[in-house]
């Protein structure tokens, strides 16, 4: 009997310490809830105050702000790549490589890794061009200097004659008259070779023209690879020297699915590019520096442009956009200042950070009703632009209120 209340106590004790333990890992659980909640909400406001100042234009803010929100959450990677814009928009693009990397190795997220190759396509392809841009200065100093010279002797030779020509004597009466026969003789037999001639190439069929045959690329041009996953070849390089290109639709009896990165960059050669049907996605920096490019074929089939892919097409005035593309992605017609003539089909519904940044030329563009967003450096440099929107029409001076009336 004296046993019993010990055993009771026991029980209480055992349902007391449960308890316990629940209320304590209920409360942790509501803690964390509640620092998660107020992290989030921070990050949150963080990444919209430092998108304002990347919207002003006001960059050295926006790296403050945007690595505060770093230090709020470290593996947050819209505050990579919006820090990363902000640097590039400074010119430091050595720097904003640094920070995509730094974001990639934290997050692993393949967004980032994308415009880290992008950007160093486009750092390569500024750098090669401004050795060229040295160069042919160089070149054209040294021209001008040899022909001065030319110029300079050319005039000694002349002042020479002139002064030679004063001691030469008049010419007799006969002298004359001799030379006037000559003169005439000569043109009459000049006249009689022409005449001789006319009539021998009226006798002469003229020759046909050559036509032309058109030049499909050979799957030997390419480097490619076989895609288990996507069960299709992907393309990684261009080999030859074409200026007209004719991408084919399989190879090795495999369907031709993706371009990949940089498969064509700086092909300065190229003019003309046809896509096949069987393509789905142009990679990123695919055709950039292909400065005489002025044409290209893309087909309904095509889903993703990536970003850079048409950047410093210089020569390029035109281009059709699919319906099945979605986004216009980051820099992808960057620096194109032949543009004037683009389409922006209705299936878009966002435009990334200096889509057509640099387009000098570019002027009437309709932008869809569905788009909900833009970056607010999608046309930055395009100093003739009247972009449509919903029926009202700005112009560069007035472009941030176009990117209020879409972001809202």
């Amino acid at each position: 009997m004296g046993e019993k209340p010990k055993s009771m106590s026991a029980k209480r004790n055992i349902i007391i310490l449960v308890a316990v333990l629940v209320i304590v890992i209920v409360g942790a659980v509501i803690a964390v809830f509640a620092l998660s909640s107020d992290k989030d909400g921070d990050i949150a406001e963080q990444l919209s105050l430092a998108e304002r100042y990347l919207d002003e234009k006001n960059y050295e803010q926006a790296i403050i702000e945007f690595e505060r929100a770093l230090d709020i959450d470290p593996m947050n990677v819209d505050a990579y790549l919006g820090l990363a814009e902000a640097h590039v928009a400074l010119g430091d693009t050595d720097e904003a490589i640094k920070v995509l990397e730094e974001g990639f190795d934290k997050t692993g997220d393949d967004s980032l890794k994308k415009m880290i190759g992008m950007l160093e396509a486009v750092q390569d392809n500024t750098a090669e061009h401004t050795t060229e841009a040295a160069s042919t200065t160089t070149s054209t100093t040294t021209a001008t200097a040899a022909t001065t010279t030319i110029t300079s002797t050319t005039t000694a030779a002349t002042t020479t004659t002139a002064v030679t020509t004063v001691d030469v004597p008049e010419e007799t009466e006969e002298q004359q008259e001799d030379a006037t026969t000559e003169a005439v003789s000569t043109t009459v037999a000049t006249t009689t070779t022409a005449t001789t001639t006319i009539a021998t190439t009226t006798t002469t069929a003229p020759e046909e023209a050559e036509v032309p045959e058109i030049e499909y690329t050979d799957a030997s041009m390419f480097e490619y690879e076989y895609d288990a996953e996507l069960d299709g070849m992907v393309i990684t390089k261009y080999i030859g020297d074409a200026e007209r290109v004719y991408i084919p639709d399989t190879i090795d009896g495999e369907p031709v699915t993706i371009i990949e990165f940089n498969a064509f960059s700086d092909c300065t050669s190229i003019t003309y590019v046809n896509i096949p049907e069987s393509v789905t996605v142009i990679g990123c920096s695919v055709f950039v520096g292909c400065t005489s490019l002025t044409e290209i074929d893309i087909p309904d089939s095509v889903t993703e442009i990536g970003s850079g892919a048409f950047y410093n097409c210089a020569a390029l005035s035109e281009i059709y956009i699919p319906d099945s593309v979605t986004l216009i992605d980051e820099m992808v017609f960057s620096s194109c200042t032949s543009l004037t003539d683009i389409n922006i089909p209705d299936s878009v519904t966002s435009i990334g950070w200096w889509a057509f940044d640099g387009c000098t030329a570019l002027t009437d563009i309709n932008i869809p009703d569905d788009v909900s967003s833009i970056d607010s450096s999608a046309f930055d440099g395009c100093e003739n632009i009247r972009a449509t929107y919903k029926g009202v029409t700005y112009t560069y001076d007035n472009i941030n209120d176009l990117y209020t009336a879409i972001n809202g």
